[in-house]
């Protein structure tokens, strides 16, 4: 970076209220603790529940309901050895939301911003993207092994990804974007089965996998895509969105298992 980088942490009282002894007796913490990255006119933020355990999630926003839901559901996550973050943005950049504006978050200053959370956490990050938004995920992993920061991410894990360099005509292969033939962060793919990309997951996982990336996936039947923050969700989404943490966490062993 050419100009000097500001990182202000800022821990809630209710935080503060525990000493690192204590830890191992608390399943969440309802206040969050608050990462700001600050970098000339870019300012970036993200809301973390904190838990005992070694691993943290970190959700990039999704375009399928409102952010308050969503950061609502990171909360609901956290707990049980298992934290989660919510990264505000959208909202810090005044985005709007819809799919193009992934091509807008800045690539650099993600990284960063989860470096800090990794470094004021001490846990091994995982970042979440849906749909198009991991396009942004797989160029932020890139960008930190191309820049010696290969230990801010320990994986991506992606919902339903688009990876697709552009839109197919009628009887074209797919083409995917170029990132994905460099060897990246070991992956976790959730794929719902209502959904487009349902019927090119095994050939996304085998172009994937020719550049030498770990690739784990788990089909998930009878959801749409977004489900967990669909506002007209079904029983089976519904359920699905309840068992959140445990998909995560056994998402998270299968990555680390070598």
């Amino acid at each position: 970076m050419t100009r000097l980088s500001f990182i202000h942490i800022f821990l809630s009282s209710a935080l503060l209220a525990y000493s690192s002894s204590q830890w191992a007796a608390v399943d969440t913490f309802t206040e969050p603790l608050t990462v700001i990255y600050e970098d000339g006119d870019i300012e970036l933020t993200a809301s973390c529940y904190l838990s005992p355990g070694s691993s943290i999630i970190v959700f990039l926003p999704s375009v399928y309901s409102p952010f308050e839901d969503q950061e609502k559901y990171a909360r609901e996550i956290a707990g049980d050895h298992l934290s989660a973050c919510f990264s505000h943005v959208f909202t810090d950049l005044f985005l709007p939301v819809k799919g193009s504006s992934y091509n807008q978050v800045p690539v650099g200053a993600m990284l960063e911003l989860l470096s800090r959370i990794k470094h004021e956490t001490g846990k091994f990050v995982y970042l979440v993207g849906h749909g198009s938004g991991n396009r942004v995920t797989y160029q932020i992993a890139n960008h930190g092994l191309r820049n010696g920061q290969s230990e801010t991410l320990s994986g991506l894990i992606m919902f339903s990804p688009n990876l697709t360099a552009k839109a197919p005509e009628a009887g074209e292969e797919q083409q995917y974007m170029a990132l994905t033939q460099e060897k990246t962060v070991p992956l976790y793919i959730f794929q719902p089965s209502y959904s487009p990309h349902h019927w090119h997951l095994d050939k996304l996982i085998s172009h994937i996998q020719k550049s030498g990336t770990k690739v784990v996936f788990k089909r998930l039947p009878d959801v749409r895509d977004g489900y967990a923050f669909r506002q007209d969700r079904t029983e089976k989404e519904q359920s699905l969105r309840n068992r959140a943490a445990e998909l995560f966490k056994d998402a998270i062993t299968q990555l680390q298992h070598d």
